[in-house]
């Protein structure tokens, strides 16, 4: 892993958020609706959300990864970076998202170095792995195509990311860790604080 000095950055194309609806946390969206005004935000979820009227429902299939790949292949424009990202994390500096902006290649979030350490680190190359927060460049997304999910509904909870972490190391996507402290994430959907 490396730090986000050494990346190569793509920040002529602008920035798309791609939010997975489920919990509607309303503090979530409100940092979305106040963002939106700059960043173009589409919530892909899996019921209506209240707080975000307007979000596209699709039925509950392959978590995160059955909306992000919604999003991908049906919203994204095909030019811009994404990020994705639950609706169960609170997000405390909406300026966070100037520095998202200006991610490159594949990058997951994580709240602290521990953070990191704790999703996976020790076993992906140094790299924490999770769905609930991550950017990908244009060109990444355009390798990518999509995401795999798990149609049949069987599988490991864990088992898109791991499909996603392998399918960027097939396709020599640079994958980095970025800390951002005004981002905190919930243990699979837990209470809004």
């Amino acid at each position: 892993a490396g730090d986000r000095g050494e990346m190569a950055k793509d920040v002529t194309n602008p920035l798309m958020i791609c939010v997975c609806g489920w919990h509607g946390w309303p503090s979530l969206y409100r940092v979305m609706r106040k963002i939106s005004e700059r960043w173009p935000v589409f919530v892909v979820g899996h019921r209506e959300i209240e707080a975000w009227p307007e979000a596209t429902v699709i039925p509950n299939e392959g978590l995160e990864w059955g909306a992000y790949d919604y999003f991908l292949r049906n919203l994204w424009d095909g030019k811009s970076n994404v990020f994705f990202t639950h609706d169960d994390v609170e997000i405390s500096d909406p300026g966070i998202f100037e520095d998202i902006a200006d991610l490159a290649d594949a990058s997951f979030l994580f709240k602290s170095k521990e953070s990191a350490l704790e999703n996976g680190a020790r076993g992906f190359r140094g790299i924490g792995i999770h769905g609930r927060a991550f950017f990908l460049s244009a060109a990444a997304c355009r390798k990518l195509k999509g995401f795999w999910w798990d149609e049949t509904g069987k599988a490991d909870i864990n088992s898109g990311v791991i499909h996603f972490y392998e399918e960027l190391q097939r396709l020599k996507i640079p994958i980095w860790n970025s800390i951002f402290r005004g981002y905190d994430y919930a243990r699979r959907g837990g209470k809004e604080t």
